[in-house]
């Protein structure tokens, strides 16, 4: 947060040093507004975080505990990404572990070449992202390495000519809706039956993607949830639970 308002306060300085009229009772006020509006999304945010996890009879969790225990190579919101929550609650039920975690994801894009006291240099480039998860841990599922988000209008293009959208013919109203991926597409196709498929239609929320990966299933939205949303994400995240816990029985005796 601290860095954020420091480069704030080196933006408008280079502003100034352009021309622009900016005053310094005016930067320190920017400044404070913005300090003072970051703690009241916190205390909010906290408060809300609070409030879910006695509804859901969960407890606060050691941030710092989360990246490392829900990281999967596996899972593509955390490919070749450091993930950091900044706020957890949880709990365990039956060796079945759920986490609800408001998160910071880093992701190493690629090099930049820079050209330093005459010496050549590469140093990564850095995209940090935020998102809001709810993962459920269980060890008795084997799922498919998966992932499900609306399709967007592009999507529905770079499928139409042959992209790596898996459709069912026989479901028009999952296909069209959906992009659902992954690197095993016969496994894909065998796991996901029709009751799964109807099930996600109906429990999935327009913001929402879901990605799973052997005994782990996440739901998150692409952003930070809002505090309503938060409740929304842990009933989703239950619901998508019980149907893909139902599908990994019937794969595995049938």
């Amino acid at each position: 947060m601290f860095q954020k308002i420091l480069f704030f306060i080196i933006a408008l300085s280079i502003a100034g040093a352009m021309g622009v009229q900016i005053s310094l009772p005016l930067i320190i006020f920017l400044a404070l507004s913005y300090t003072a509006n970051h703690f009241a999304w916190r205390h909010f945010r906290d408060t809300a975080f609070d409030d879910l996890a006695k509804k859901l009879s969960f407890s606060r969790i050691d941030e710092s505990t989360v990246g490392p225990l829900i990281t999967s190579g596996k899972i593509n919101l955390f490919r070749n990404s450091e993930c950091k929550a900044i706020l957890a609650i949880g709990g365990e039920q039956n060796k079945v572990k759920a986490i609800l975690a408001d998160l910071v994801i880093s992701t190493e894009t690629g090099l930049k070449s820079g050209n330093r006291y005459g010496r050549q240099r590469n140093s990564p480039i850095n995209f940090t992202s935020v998102a809001s998860c709810c993962v459920i841990i269980d060890p008795s599922m084997n799922l498919p390495i998966s992932s499900i988000y609306d399709e967007t209008v592009w999507e529905k293009v770079v499928a139409a000519i042959g992209g790596q959208d898996i459709d069912f013919d026989d479901d028009p109203a999952f296909s069209s809706r959906f992009t659902l991926q992954g690197p095993s597409e016969v496994n894909i196709r065998d796991f996901y039956n029709k009751n799964l498929r109807t099930g996600l239609l109906q429990i999935i929320p327009a913001n929402f993607a879901l990605e799973t990966a052997e005994d782990r299933l996440f739901v998150y939205t692409k952003g930070h949830a809002s505090n309503r949303e938060l409740e929304a994400l842990a009933e989703t995240a239950q619901k998508a639970y019980r149907l893909f816990r139902e599908a990994s029985f019937d794969h595995f005796y049938n």
